[in-house]
């Protein structure tokens, strides 16, 4: 079996593996791509003083990279 058992094991977020498939976009984001979306939206974070952060979200994959990109923290920034 090739599936890593536990993909935060790797301690790249996101995951190498993951794609984010929004409505209507049969291609997704995945790969590179996700990972530097995902650092785009961290960094903003690291640009907020330190303190709670409220973020309402929409459906959209620009709220998804945000929402990642705060839930990643730090980690969002070690994916190559």
């Amino acid at each position: 079996m090739s599936e890593d058992p536990q993909p935060h094991a790797t301690g790249l977020f996101p995951h190498p593996q993951a794609r984010l498939i929004a409505a209507g976009d049969r291609d997704g984001v995945a790969g590179e791509d996700l990972a530097r979306a995902v650092r785009r939206a961290a960094g903003r974070f690291g640009e907020l003083p330190p303190g709670p952060v409220f973020c309402g979200m929409r459906n959209t994959p620009a709220s998804v990279f945000c929402y990642l990109g705060g839930v990643g923290g730090s980690a969002a920034h070690r994916v190559a």
